[in-house]
């Protein structure tokens, strides 16, 4: 997708982007954090919508008309390269959304309907990342994951412990029950965060930290 202005101009910036849960979109169900791609989106002020699980028909819209596509490009000359490719899917893109009336819009087509009002607009500027919680388990060595492939060293004594984890953008706080252990502001040019701790395994907590 292009962020900075679509390939031809037509359509320019959404207000938001829907996709289903994959990882090529979101990071939300695997780390909890902000995917590049979602960040990218925000910087050009358009909000991404996940869609939920087990809701096929949120997305399957769209996923229908990957069939009448195949059909019809399996009734054309086959493309010799991928300029070819790209020139048969702006025509069926034509035809699809220009030419084809559609029974289930009364008759019209999906662009009469795409043109009868006005398109709404990104606000300008960035759009801030979303505040997340997210339930993490102490490892073994100390660390707590913060998402995006960002951990800390809370220290030895909390490994096993279930904790959470509060992400403003780049400011975190890590709590258990209702004791916050830790805040920081993320370093993004730092994998591991400098946790401020001695080095050497401190004793395990004698209370249950499940």
């Amino acid at each position: 997708m292009g962020l900075d202005a679509d390939r031809d101009g037509r359509h320019g910036r959404p207000v938001l982007l829907l996709s289903d849960g994959g990882s090529a979109f979101t990071s939300r169900r695997t780390t909890g954090g902000i995917s590049v791609f979602e960040q990218r989106l925000r910087e050009h002020g358009i909000n991404p919508v996940v869609s939920s699980p087990a809701h096929p028909q949120t997305c399957g819209k769209k996923e229908r008309d990957w069939q009448p596509l195949k059909r019809w490009l399996a009734a054309q000359p086959p493309a010799v390269d991928l300029a070819q490719l790209q020139r048969l899917l702006d025509t069926y893109d034509v035809l699809f959304n220009t030419d084809r009336p559609h029974q289930a819009l009364d008759g019209h087509t999906p662009h009469q309907r795409y043109t009868a009002s006005p398109k709404a607009v990104p606000e300008p500027g960035p759009r801030p990342a979303p505040v997340t919680t997210t339930q993490r388990t102490v490892r073994a060595s100390g660390t707590v994951d913060l998402g995006n492939r960002y951990q800390i060293r809370i220290g030895h004594q909390w490994t096993g412990a279930r904790v959470t984890v509060v992400r403003d953008n780049l400011d975190i706080v890590i709590l258990h029950d209702s004791k916050i252990i830790k805040r920081l502001t993320i370093d993004p040019t730092r994998k591991t965060q400098p946790s401020g701790l001695r080095r050497g395994r401190v004793p395990r907590l004698p209370s249950d930290r499940s």
